[in-house]
Parts: C-alpha cells; structure tokens; sequence
C-alpha cells in the first residue's frame, strides 16, 4: 500500500517530469536522488495510474477544435480551454489551467511582468513550492497603495509568485492613480519608478487578468475612497480593462481622466512583451475578451470553452 507522502511525491515528480520536460537528471538533482530512483518513480507512477500517456492521431476533440477555432480567428500564439463552471469554480479552473500552461512553457532566466486581480493572485497562490526555476524575476504591470483589496495588488502578487518560485521581485512603490495628469508625469520620472517601469518592458512574459466595463463607484471608492464619476463620465465607449487601462471594443485606449492619471506600463508597451497571456472566463468578460484580442494587447488566451465559443 502506497502511503499518502509518497503519492504526493510521485505527483510531483511525475508534473516536474512531465509538464516541464525536465530530464531525469534535473528531477535527481531537485529531489537529491539519483537517476535511477527517479526512474522507478516514474515508472511505478505510471502503474498506479498517477500518470496516463495519450496520443491523439487525427481525430481531435471538440475542445482542442474550438481552440484552434479561437487561435486562428484572433492570429494568437496560444489558446488553453478549461471547463466552464460557476463563478467560483470557473476562477479556480481557470487558475490551474494557466498554471498548468506556465509550467509548460516558463523557463529560468525569465522576467514576468504581473497585473493585479483576483484570477492572477489565485494563480500565485497555487503555484507549486515544487518548482523553483533558476533566476525568475516578478514586476507588478501597476500601481498599488492603498487600504482595500491589499491582497489582489499587483505588488503582492509579484511579491507572491517570487516566494513560491524561489524568485526575484520588484516592487512599485505608488498608487494606482494620481490626482492629476501632471502629477503622474512627474512621479513617472522619479528614478525609482522608472526602475520597475523599465524592467517591464523587457520581459519576456505578461500574465494579465481582464476586467469587463467598470463599475464607476466600485472603482472610485476602491483607490479614491469617495465616488468620482467624472473620471469616467465622459468615456461613453469602456468595453473592459488590462492593467486598469480603459479601453474601447476594438481594444484601444479610450480617453477619460482615468486613463490619463493612472500608473500602470501603457498598453504600447505591454503590446512590446513577447508573451502577453490574457487569463479571463465568463460570459460576463466575453466582450472584454474580444476587444484585448482585436486590440493585439493579449496573444495568448486562457478561458472556459462557453465563452470561447462566444468569441467565434
């Protein structure tokens, strides 16, 4: 009878293995055992039935279709589809799936810049202390300080991603919005600010949650802690957010004093980073979702299959 650490430890070893590609050798040196102890490891794994091998030859499933469908339409580098669910479940599903998407592709020596929300920080949460990489860097995408929602700020969230990784990170020492246009321009020059900024636009990966229309009060009492609907008002066209960046159905900018005072990497720049990975689900965000893909600011998506199908 297999005891419940040592399942755990095939599991791990089988994700390691599996989802990174690592050698037998790198899974030896991470667990500090040797080669053949991890071969049997990974053999009897199998033969618990831990790990299953699948080859799928012409015939594709209707997710894997309904993918491709996306990927093509929108010209993406990647489209990951998870189950759709209820709004709690969906949240988790969609943060294993990215994960699991992460594990895959993310090397060593990479640089992740991160927005906040509650789907990014759930994804940080979970990732695996099973998994360190060699010199990962984490660079929140935005401006932070504030009382409320602490937990889902880009800054713990980079702060997050780096603990469980073995990582780096940085931190952006500033609020999400400024009380004027000049204000901002000159905080954006402050050399401490220019520091994380900087850093940003040379990453190789952007994770980034998308937010549907803005509830002016919601976002007004939450960084102004009074409601301040002139920062909105006179944007009639807000179809969703990336970074706390307002942007209109084709994914452009729209101009509203929000946007103009905000601290956040502009979406120019985000559209720089190699890898843009857009996480958002929900029939809710299907709009958003289509105007970041029609606007180039993601080109990798992960969602649920409804709302990929409400993108076709």
């Amino acid at each position: 009878m297999v005891s419940e650490n040592e399942l755990t430890l095939l599991v791990e070893i089988a994700k390691m293995y599996h989802y990174r590609n690592a050698s037998q050798e790198e899974v030896s040196k991470q667990f500090n055992m040797s080669r053949s102890q991890i071969s049997k490891y990974l053999s009897k794994a199998k033969r618990l039935g831990l790990v299953e091998v699948i080859v799928h030859d012409s015939l594709k499933t209707t997710q894997k279709l309904l993918e491709e469908e996306v990927k093509k339409k929108y010209q993406l580098k990647d489209v990951v589809c998870c189950e759709s669910k209820d709004t709690i479940v969906l949240k988790s599903n969609l943060a294993k799936t990215t994960l699991e998407y992460l594990l895959r592709e993310m090397k060593s020596n990479t640089t992740i810049a991160v927005t906040a929300g509650t789907t990014v920080h759930e994804i940080a949460n979970n990732y695996p202390y099973t998994y360190p990489m060699t010199n990962l860097t984490f660079v929140p995408l935005s401006g932070g300080l504030g009382k409320n929602h602490m937990d889902i700020q880009a800054n713990i969230i980079a702060e997050l991603f780096a603990r469980h990784s073995g990582g780096k990170y940085l931190q952006l020492h500033a609020p999400v919005l400024m009380d004027t246009k000049e204000a901002k321009e000159v905080l954006m020059q402050q050399s401490f600010i220019k520091k994380v900024f900087e850093t940003a636009e040379t990453a190789q990966v952007a994770l980034m949650g998308i937010g549907n229309a803005p509830i002016y009060k919601e976002m007004s009492q939450t960084y102004l802690e009074f409601e301040n609907t002139d920062l909105f008002i006179e944007a009639k066209n807000i179809t969703g957010d990336v970074s706390y960046i307002f942007f209109d159905d084709q994914g452009k900018e729209v101009d509203c004093s929000w946007n103009d005072r905000v601290i956040t990497l502009p979406t120019e720049k985000i559209r720089q980073i190699p890898t843009r990975i857009g996480v958002a689900g929900g029939a809710n965000k299907a709009a958003a979702i289509k105007a970041a893909l029609s606007g180039k600011i993601i080109n990798t998506l992960i969602t649920d299959t409804l709302t990929a199908q409400l993108l076709l």
